[in-house]
């Protein structure tokens, strides 16, 4: 962009930033999980709950991955019917939907939507982050959340990781008393959801 920016159409300009902030989005998740992950083994991170307004919470999560999914010309997808409140640790949530929501950008493939959904029950509100990527293979979902595997590979777009993320998602989700669960299918995209006690 510097060598060439006079010669360069807006749409490229456009195009370079997008592919500049997906990148610097990247490198900041990764750095995130090294830090949050090293938190959790010395037991740094401590649960403190409040009461929040989990829509709130969830829209600004999606506002800020917003330009990580447009590189991809993914639509992220949150339409809440009311307000919701809470009562839950707000970094601790924001840690698991940032996660999860990267991931589902990372595994998606281009000109796809991403749809967040919140319903509940008598117990819990339960979050889901649905997508229509690559899927996982059966083998490779029993090493997700296996500390000692460090299981990764590349997205769509050969994006990296660090094979931590969804391994300090569970670990954040049992803080709180939450349940993770995992429905996918090799080929044909996954849903990660996970509970919050009311």
């Amino acid at each position: 962009i510097l060598e060439q920016y006079d010669d360069l159409s807006d749409k490229d300009k456009i195009r370079y930033v997008q592919q500049i902030n997906s990148a610097a989005n990247s490198g900041f998740n990764l750095l995130n999980n090294l830090l949050d992950w090293s938190k959790t083994q010395t037991n740094k991170i401590r649960y403190s709950p409040q009461k929040i307004n989990l829509t709130k919470t969830i829209n600004s999560v999606v506002y800020t991955l917003k330009n990580t999914a447009l590189a991809k010309n993914l639509e992220l997808k949150f339409n809440p019917s009311s307000e919701m409140i809470v009562y839950a640790d707000d970094n601790m949530l924001r840690t698991v939907l940032r996660n999860i929501i990267t991931n589902a950008i990372k595994f998606s493939f281009k000109n796809a939507e991403i749809i967040i959904s919140v319903t509940e029950n008598n117990e819990n509100y339960i979050i889901s982050v649905k997508d229509s990527g690559t899927g996982i293979k059966k083998e490779e979902l029993e090493l997700l959340l296996n500390k000692d595997n460090n299981f990764t590979k590349p997205g769509t777009e050969y994006e990296k990781g660090t094979g931590l993320g969804l391994i300090i998602c569970n670990e954040l989700i049992q803080q709180w008393g939450g349940k993770f669960n995992i429905e996918t299918a090799f080929g044909k995209g996954s849903i990660f959801s996970f509970t919050i006690p009311k």
